[in-house]
């Protein structure tokens, strides 16, 4: 094992109903940690909303920092969105799609540590009708598609999603053996960038 290990956080977003998804990422991170990453002085760290001490006030806010202070962004989506996370900013129409543009935003500005962005979609089943949040889903699919400016897997079965996770695990692993690990405490950028339009 290495004499230091670097620590690597990773924000786990998404919408409810995923939460079995939530807690087998989990298992899969100590997984890796133990048998991959930690003898190689890296070990990553998942953050999630159910980790962060919220109180009084907006839930969204109090989250956001956290998800500032991380290496990568995952977002996991299937068939629903979530709710707004903000009366104030009415861009946004679900904390997971608020996520994801600050984690962008945050990628795209030197002082942040955050690295990578991956997005998973869980296939959504023919026979289901697309409407409603699942059809908010979809087209945050089709303007990834459409952006072309990040890549995305899609997956059936947790298997396959368990398989195409440890290649970005891998990924990440490689490209932080050899750098320093910088500890900061970041606030969350004073305006949030739009992913699509850049604005």
């Amino acid at each position: 094992m290495a004499d230091t290990i670097k620590q690597l956080k990773i924000f786990f977003g998404s919408p409810s109903g995923l939460d079995k998804f939530r807690v087998k990422v989990r298992e899969e991170v100590d997984t890796f940690n133990e048998t991959e990453s930690e003898s190689r002085g890296v070990r990553f760290k998942i953050i999630g909303w159910e980790d962060i001490p919220t109180g009084i006030g907006n839930l969204q806010k109090q989250i956001d920092p956290y998800l500032c202070n991380c290496d990568y962004y995952m977002l996991l989506l299937h068939n629903k969105w979530g709710s707004p996370p903000d009366k104030s900013d009415l861009r946004f129409s679900s904390g997971s799609e608020k996520e994801f543009h600050l984690a962008y935003t945050c990628c795209t500005q030197e002082k942040y540590f955050m690295k990578d962005i991956i997005v998973f979609f869980r296939q959504i089943r023919t026979k289901d009708k697309i409407k409603g949040q699942t059809k908010k889903v979809k087209d945050f699919e089709a303007k990834l598609i459409e952006a072309q400016k990040l890549g995305y897997k899609k997956f059936k079965t947790y298997k396959e999603f368990i398989k195409k996770f440890r290649l970005y695990l891998s990924k990440w692993l490689r490209d932080n053996e050899n750098n320093d690990n910088i500890l900061n405490d970041l606030k969350p950028p004073e305006s949030v960038l739009d992913f699509f339009s850049g604005e």
